[in-house]
């Protein structure tokens, strides 16, 4: 709805004009009386820009997207599993990351790619650096998915030590679906794992 189109990118300035970034340029997100890099709010900040990129045709928007999945991609994500940690700052020692990697947290980072992706054109070097995350993020996801289809609530540890989450697994089979119909994953292995996914949220529904 055009209607919406003015206030959506008012806010959107405001959020750019108040924005902090830490050193290596990854936009912050103050929680508790700590500033650090919080990956709930990067998704959001850049799956915004993006949006707001595709209204404008500012390519500049569509840079600072990408930049931030890039940031958070280095800093955040865990190079042994593949899998994002909540964020970095928070901890007494504020360059350690959180700990363990959250279900819903994977939904975030799943959402935000795949939602800046829609708006991004598909041509486009930013497209391609998105989609160069995107793809070893996920097959480092399914690894960790239950053979029951479901993901735990911490991700990164045992299956015993942690219960599986209805919501966390919901979030990822729903992004994973939405990538898939939008040709930003192939359907073979993903529609299998998305299936499997929903079939298990719906295993728990009485």
């Amino acid at each position: 709805d055009s209607n919406y189109r003015a206030p959506f990118l008012y806010e959107t300035q405001k959020m750019l004009r108040e924005a902090e970034f830490s050193a290596s340029g990854g936009v912050l997100h103050e929680y508790r009386d700590k500033k650090g890099m919080l990956i709930d709010y990067m998704q959001q900040y850049a799956s915004r820009l993006a949006k707001a990129g595709s209204i404008t045709g500012r390519s500049d928007y569509f840079e600072q997207a990408v930049r931030q999945f890039v940031i958070y991609d280095s800093l955040v994500r865990n190079p042994e599993t593949g899998l994002y940690h909540q964020g970095i700052g928070y901890m007494e020692d504020e360059n350690e990351r959180s700990p363990h990697a959250w279900s819903r947290g994977q939904g975030w980072i799943l959402r935000g790619l795949v939602s800046t992706m829609i708006y991004l054109p598909k041509e486009s070097g930013y497209f391609k650096r998105m989609q160069k995350l995107l793809f070893p993020y996920v097959n480092s996801l399914i690894k960790y998915q239950n053979p029951d289809g479901m993901w735990h609530q911490l991700v990164d540890i045992p299956l015993t030590e942690s219960y599986a989450e209805t919501s966390g697994t919901g979030f990822i089979a729903y992004y994973l679906a939405l990538a898939i119909h939008n040709d930003f994953l192939p359907e073979e292995p993903y529609k299998q794992v998305a299936l499997k996914a929903i079939d298990a949220v719906k295993s728990q529904i009485k």
